[in-house]
């Protein structure tokens, strides 16, 4: 049952007074007692993926705004009627599926200037790296919200983050959208690999800044674009044009790839372009210096590493391996040998730095000089990259040499509660805060798990506990260990409580647990301030 009341608008009805429209909320509403419904949806929800097509508008900005923003007529519910139909007022004289919410999100690498700008009449939160940094929520007309990212502190330039929009249409007439930013992942940037295929899969990394190359053998180069968060954009690649220095001759000046077959010896710099078609103004290079020589090259200088400063003489060298906790800043230093294994002091400030694998939100500072420092957050394996290139013989090879340090997991921060057994995220947080009965399910198990303050895995809770805060909507059949199964009580269908799963010494997890039925409840908004809330 639920309550009636009247007037209600049926489809295609308005509400006149006099020579003036009002609108259904100003109404005088009488109750008429309870009515009964043969169907009950209340919870029900149907999520649609899509995209918006952004176009660039010029300097790194992209638009996307749509006065008729109706991206799920007939799709999901369909099409509901119009209570605005004849109104002389609204142009909009048409049936369109109302009432829809959306949320956006991508990732993003921090960079000085970005900003996000959104006007329109509907409910809009934004939230930076899981902070809410916009509110636009409550009735409002066409309103302006503005984030600029160099005002939010603890955000660093070179790092990783999250943008998440959550947008609400509610009205029944008109549809707005208008978003300007430049936070968006255009394609950027152009890596080189010496391997057809996918690239940084397996053994196919991307090149250094230097090669060699002996007289008569082909050199064939795979270009690669990728967008700002390391995501590797294929459609792309075919469009990177070519280009060497006098003497040079390549296969192809456009496409994917091209091949360098040298016949003469010398030093060749072989570059790579390519252009965003939307902003033909941002211009992406990638140069790779080839030695070609008719006789034999000078031996390479070796390259070693070391966890402390001071003379590497009396140090010893890193064996390929080592570990850091997850959270805390690993250093590590580069050393230059010549081929007696002389320490050439006065080489070590040209070592460049880098993290070998992609996407990782790991940057080296400095990238360049006899030490570097990096601080991981996720647990796991990173490849850190050291090189080095004679500035005074650019005919000897370059040196490399490569540490795979184990990331390994914080200490022991918070119970995260999860739907199954399996690990879905070894690195976060599984997210899972609700867990709803249909009408033909009457218990599920639940486990949880312990993590790290990054949401690092670290181990299943088997000393747990459970409560369940209103036995009379559910029961759990466990009140201790790794898991325990949740049982739906008839006496509480349609209503909602809270099991909570903790341990001695660690933050608790909570998850809302309820069933569908008849009974309605009311969802009151949760207020966030700008700046401060935390997204769950």
């Amino acid at each position: 049952t639920y309550p009636s009341y009247e007037p209600r608008a049926a489809a295609g009805q308005v509400f006149r007074g006099g020579d003036n429209w009002k609108l259904e909320y100003q109404q005088e509403v009488i109750y008429r007692g309870s009515a009964t419904a043969d169907h009950d949806t209340s919870f029900k929800n149907i999520v649609i993926h899509d995209s918006l097509p952004f176009t660039h508008i010029g300097n790194g900005q992209y638009e996307y705004r749509n006065d008729a923003f109706f991206p799920l007529d007939r799709r999901g519910f369909g099409n509901e009627w119009n209570h605005e139909k004849g109104n002389p007022d609204q142009h909009n004289n048409v049936d369109h599926n109302y009432s829809f919410t959306m949320e956006l999100h991508c990732n993003f690498i921090k960079q000085p200037g970005l900003t996000f700008t959104f006007r329109g009449d509907d409910d809009v939160w934004v939230f930076v790296n899981n902070t809410l940094q916009m509110d636009l929520g409550g009735i409002h007309e066409a309103v302006d919200g503005h984030i600029n990212l160099d005002n939010i502190s603890g955000l660093v330039n070179g790092r990783a983050y999250t943008l998440d929009v959550f947008y609400a249409e509610r009205h029944s007439a008109e549809s707005h959208i208008w978003i300007t930013t430049n936070i968006i992942s255009a394609p950027s940037n152009l890596r080189l690999y010496k391997q057809p295929g996918a690239p940084d899969v397996g053994s196919n990394k991307p090149i250094g800044s230097y090669d060699s190359v002996s007289i008569g053998q082909p050199y064939t180069l795979y270009g690669h674009v990728f967008d700002s968060t390391g995501t590797w954009r294929p459609e792309y690649d075919d469009q990177i044009t070519w280009e060497i220095t006098s003497g040079g001759i390549l296969s192809s000046s456009k496409g994917a790839s091209t091949v360098f077959t040298p016949t003469q010896p010398g030093t060749y710099t072989l570059t790579a372009r390519f252009k965003d078609p939307d902003n033909p103004s941002k211009e992406s290079v990638s140069t790779v210096t080839l030695y070609v020589k008719s006789g034999s090259y000078p031996p390479p200088f070796t390259l070693k590493l070391y966890s402390q400063p001071g003379d590497p003489n009396s140090l010893v060298p890193l064996s390929g391996t080592d570990e850091v906790v997850a959270g805390n800043i690993y250093t590590v230093y580069g050393h230059v040998f010549d081929t007696a294994g002389t320490w050439m002091s006065e080489y070590d400030q040209y070592i460049k730095w880098r993290v070998v694998e992609v996407n990782t939100g790991v940057v080296p500072t400095p990238d360049a000089g006899v030490s570097t420092s990096i601080k991981p957050t996720i647990a796991g394996v990173i490849t850190l990259q050291a090189s080095f290139a004679d500035p005074t013989n650019l005919s000897r090879p370059p040196s490399e040499t490569r540490l795979s340090i184990t990331v390994k997991a914080g200490a022991e921060h918070h119970i995260d509660i999860q739907p199954d057994s399996v690990i879905v995220s070894y690195n976060s947080d599984d997210n899972f805060d609700e867990l709803i009965f249909g009408n033909n399910e009457n218990n599920a198990i639940v486990f949880a798990v312990v993590r790290d303050q990054f949401g690092n895995f670290i181990r299943y809770a088997n000393n747990a506990s459970w409560r369940i805060d209103n036995t009379l909507v559910a029961d759990i059949t466990s009140y201790h260990g790794r898991s325990t199964v949740v049982v739906k009580q008839q006496t509480g269908i349609g209503e909602e409580t809270i099991l909570i799963a903790y341990e001695q010494g660690l933050i608790p997890d909570t998850i809302t647990v309820g069933s569908l039925g008849n009974s309605a409840t009311v969802a009151w908004p949760n207020p966030f301030t700008p700046g401060v809330s935390k997204l769950p």
